[in-house]
Formats: C-alpha cells, structure tokens, sequence
C-alpha cells in the first residue's frame, strides 16, 4: 500500500491549524471504555473477530472489507496520511468494533471523494472507537463526503467519538460537500447512537455540515456536539435532515455558523433545515447560533432548525443566543426556528427569552423589535425565562422520570438529558391514578403520595367526596409520616393504646381507634367510660370539620394551636362556633383557604381536597415545633 510522508511544512500546518480547535471530549457522568470517554457500556468482541493492534494491522482491512476487527491497543497514525478504509467501488461491509481504544492523529488533504477512518461503508458496523486529534482537510473537484469515523455511511455507527478538525473545500458553486463530526452523509436505514464530537467542522460553497452528520437521511439517537460547525446548510448534529429521518435524545453545545457570507445561509442548534416527514424529538440546543448571507438573499437562523419547511418537532428546548444577518436581503432569527411553514408541527418546545437575538443589520431583536420562537412562518412555541426554564413544572408534555432529569451544578440549571447522565436518581414512582384529579391538584398529591400519607384505596377517584373515615386513616398516616414513626409506636409511648377498650359501636378500624385516642376526632356520640360512642365512619365531612381535625391532627404532633389570628373570611357567621378555633388555625397557618373571601363552612370536602390540605402543613414550621 503506497504511502505518502508529510513534508516537515505540513506537519508544522497540521498543528498550528490545530491549535483552536475544541479538542477534549466532553465530561461524562459515567464513561466507558479504556479512557473512560465512551458513552456507552462495551461488550466483548465478537467470537472469531480479528485482533488489531497496529498501522499495519489497521491498514490490512482493506485486503478483507467484509472482515470483523477489533481493537485491543490504542493506534497513532502522526506521520503518514492515511488512506481511507473503503471507497465508491469497495465499500467497507463487516464488523469493527474499537472496545473503547483511541486512534490518534489521523490525517486526510488532497482531492478525497470519501474521507474518514472509513471512507464509504455498505451494511457494516462500526463501534466503540475513539477518533482524537484527526485533520481531514480535502480540497476536491466533485461531491464529495468527510466524517471523523466514516465519510458515506450505510450501516450502524455507535459508541464512538471524535476529536479534531475536517475542513472541506471545492472549485465549483454547483458541487455539494458533505461534513460531519461523526459522518459526512448517514443514508436512510442507517443510523449513529451514542456518539458525540468536539471537532471543527466546515464546508464551503453548497455544502452540509453538521456536528454529528452533515446530511441525514436515517436514525440519530443520543448524540452530542460541543465543537463548531460551518455551511452553508449548519447545525449543531446536522446540516439537513430528509423525509424519514429522525433525531432525538441529542444536543449541541458548540458553535453553529458563524459571520462568513454564504451566498445562502440556514442555521440551527439541531439541524440547518429539515424537511417534512422528519422528526425532532427530545432535543436541545445551548449554543450560539448564527447565519449570514451573502448578496440579496434572506438567512435563517434557529434555536432548534434554522428553515423548518414540515418536519415535526417536540419536547425540545432552546436556551443559545441567535443571529441572523445578510448583506442585502433579511435575517430571521427565532428561538425554535429561523423559519417555520406549519405551526401543526411544533409542539411543547420551548427558547430562553432572555438569550439574545439578532437580525439583519441590527442589534435589534427581530424585523419588528420582537424576540420570537420562530423569525418568521407559523409559531406554535412558547417562551420562558431563565428562571422558568429551571423548573420542572414550565415543561408541558415532557417525560421526567425517563427521558428529562436536572443535574444540580450542570447545564446552568436547565433539563439535561437522562442518556448522558445515569447518575441523576431515578424519580419517585407516579402516585398512581392521577388522570382521575384535577390538573391542580395532581402536584400535590404526587407529593403526599412520595411522602406515603395517602391510605392505598384513597389513591383513585380523587374528585370523590371524602368520608369521615377515610379523613381520619389519612390523618393517622400523616401523623406516622410527620413523626418518622409506625402509629402503634406514638400511642404507646404516650401512654393512651389504652384509653378507652371498645371506643365506637360503627368501627373497629385500628386507624380510627387511634385517630380518637391522639384526639384528632371525637365521634358523632362521644364514648364515655361506661358506653361506647357512634363514628359514623361513612359520613361526609364539611370543611369546617376538615378545619378542626386538622387543628387537632397538628396539635397530636406537639404544635400549639392556641390563639391563632382571626379568619378574616365574609362567611364566618354561618361558622359553627366550635369551629371557630380550627378555621382560625388553618387559615393563620396557610393549610387552608378560601375562595372569592370565603370559606364556605358548610361545604363538603373531597379526597384531593384532603390531599392537598395535609400536603400543605409545614408540620417542622408550626407554632411550638
């Protein structure tokens, strides 16, 4: 295999353009591989795959490009320029699997059709392989492909990563090129999981260039860039994005465009532009964003997609600055998109009011003075502030307990991606049933439910009224809950498991027994000690009497409910007069209010009521606590 020695010249060229270049991988919660940089976890080689340990070793796979390889040593390639594994008539078809190993200082120039460790594969799959410090810098008179791991890929790249720079150059205007960290151009049924890159990455003329991929035609999942990306069509994981492909779980952290006219100009945090039929799901941008044209033609630049012409996007987010700028025509900078054509499309996608914007010739935020979610075109997004965006709760829609999670310290406080983070803790399970409560209550009794104070047949049917001895058993279990101990431990402690044998007539329930002997309820007849009282467990309970339980309930765990502020309440005369004592409490104490100046004494009380009052004492905050 001839071989071509670097001039001392260009060895000096290769480093010094270097030197710029983002070039450390990007800090992960948990690596893999040998240098622990991996996304993923690495299984062994497969049975029968050929061991690589070496340049000549590496370079022999093209005498056998239906091969399975793997690596087991790290490989330097400084020195020579290295010849791409497969091209347009012998396309790479096996198996090569990194198992977590780097290759260093791999180097491409000159006129190179398909340029990459691979240049062209059909059916194969590539893994687990680290690309670090690469210069592919090709110079070519017809279309042509760069990507760190393949240029023209046609199968299955994951777990790997690459590191460097790739610039792309033609004669010719109608000539495309196409870019990327990972690939150049990834084909449909093809797809790269797992995978990120800190490269440079540029295209000049009509080109594609993308962090990830500089045209997708296939599936990408769980990728990241964090390096800087050029073209004309530029975006943070793609270029362009075709009918049928899809991007998700993804993000870009790097730099996107930048002021260089192009004679068109489309970029986006995710993809440049994105066709109809395409999907963006569960995604997010960070980075700068920019596009600049040239001549009398308009730029597009986005948080998420600089020219949406249909694709579907959702669940993503966009907290980067954009600007758009163009030399005699209009820039359209938006925070989900520089241009939208179908507001359908979009959906609980939200962009960072407080990240800049910027349109043509202006320090403006827009055309017309405004920040907007799209510059121009359909909008269906919806704008936060920082503040907002660092709660869980801004996020319609959107799956925290498997998909979205926040990181203390990470991401400036906005939702990270569980992929790239399985250390975050896995959240509570769902208190279950929550379709049956209304929207304002849910929060709350997902809370009570984590805190374990809701009885288990209370947890459905939240509208339902709520009886007297349901009130009771859940008053208990906040008791259990406040004091950190089992209920039969409290009554005996203080001395009252005893306090009356056989208490009520209705009930037997251990709960309510235990409910009166802490004195939270008394019964419809109070016991005496010579004749047991009634409960009427089935009754239901008006929010006066909720008041009072809930006083008593406050008072069973060492508060003192003595002499609270008066209510302030309009209805206060069609208050029983014992009441008086317990609305007082709530209301002084925040457990309970009313509606339009009232407290409707009278009314009945339901389960998500109930929740939703016992959520609301701050038992460590109370009077004498």
């Amino acid at each position: 295999m001839k071989k071509r020695i670097l001039s001392l010249a260009l060895v000096v060229f290769m480093l010094a353009a270097l030197s710029p270049i983002i070039s450390s991988p990007v800090a992960l919660a948990t690596g893999h591989g040998s240098n622990g940089k991996f996304l993923l976890p690495i299984d062994p080689p497969a049975v029968g795959s050929i061991p690589v340990s070496t340049r000549a070793e590496l370079e022999a796979i093209q005498n056998n490009l239906a091969g399975t390889y793997h690596l087991t040593a790290n490989i330097d390639l400084f020195g020579t320029e290295w010849i791409p594994i497969g091209g347009r008539d012998n396309a790479f078809t096996g198996i090569f699997d990194g198992q977590g190993y780097v290759i260093r200082n791999l180097a491409i120039t000159g006129n190179q059709e398909f340029a990459g460790l691979f240049g062209r594969t059909s059916d194969a799959i590539i893994r687990n392989v680290g690309i670090e410090n690469k210069n592919i810098r090709t110079s070519v008179s017809r279309e042509s492909y760069a990507g760190g791991i393949c240029g023209h890929n046609n199968g299955v790249i994951s777990n790997c990563y690459t590191t460097g720079a790739i610039s792309m150059s033609v004669s010719s205007s109608n000539i495309s090129l196409y870019a990327g960290g990972i690939c150049g151009y990834n084909t449909s049924n093809s797809s790269i999981r797992g995978c990120y890159s800190t490269s440079s990455v540029s295209a000049s003329r009509s080109s594609y260039a993308g962090g990830i991929s500089g045209y997708n035609y296939g599936i990408i999942d769980i990728c990241h860039f964090a390096g800087s990306a050029n073209a004309e069509y530029v975006g943070g994981i793609c270029g362009y994005i075709a009918a049928g492909s899809t991007v998700s779980n993804s993000y870009n952290s790097g730099i996107t465009g930048d002021s260089t006219l192009h004679p068109r100009r489309y970029s986006g945090g995710i993809s440049g532009s994105a066709e109809a039929g395409a999907s963006i799901t569960n995604s997010y941008n960070t980075g700068s964003i920019n596009a600049s044209a040239g001549g009398f033609n308009d730029s597009y630049s986005g948080g998420i997609v600089g020219y949406n012409n249909g694709a579907l996007i959702s669940n993503s987010y966009n907290t980067g600055s954009i600007f758009a700028d163009a030399a005699g025509g209009s820039g359209f900078p938006g925070g989900i998109c520089g241009y939208n054509r179908d507001s359908n499309s979009i959906s609980n996608s939200y962009w960072n009011i407080d990240s800049d914007q910027q349109g043509a010739k202006s320090i403006i935020d827009q055309r017309d003075n405004t920040k907007k979610g799209i510059g121009d075109g359909s909008d269906a997004t919806t704008s936060l502030t920082s503040a907002q965006m660092q709660q869980q709760s801004s996020f319609s829609g959107w799956d925290f307990r498997t998909v979205w999670g926040f990181k203390a310290g990470t991401n400036n406080g906005y939702p990270v991606l569980r992929a790239f983070h399985p250390d975050i803790p896995a959240p509570p399970p769902e208190a279950p049933n929550l379709n049956t409560a209304d929207g304002w209550a849910q929060g709350h009794i997902q809370s009570a439910f984590e805190k374990g104070f809701i009885p288990e047949d209370l947890q459905n049917s939240y509208k339902n009224k709520i009886t007297r001895a349901e009130f009771a058993r859940m008053a208990v279990k906040w008791v259990e809950y406040a004091l950190g101990q089992p209920i039969n431990t409290i009554v005996t402690e203080r001395g009252i498991a005893d306090r009356i044998g056989h208490t009520f007539t209705d009930t037997t329930n251990t709960d309510i027994l235990a409910a009166y002997r802490l004195g939270i309820i008394s019964g419809s007849v109070a016991p005496t000690a010579d004749k047991p009282g009634t409960f009427n467990p089935s009754g239901e309970i008006t929010r006066q009497e909720a008041a009072v339980m809930i006083t008593n309930t406050c008072k069973a765990i060492g508060a003192n409910v003595s002499n609270p502020s008066t209510a302030d309440f309009g209805d206060m005369d069609k208050a029983a007069g014992w009441a008086y004592p317990g609305i007082n409490f709530v209301r002084a104490n925040g457990i309970m209010s009313g509606s339009d100046g009232n407290f409707n004494p009278n009314g009945t009380y339901t389960r998500q009521e109930s929740i939703t009052t016992f959520n609301n004492i701050k038992h460590n905050e109370l009077p004498g606590r």
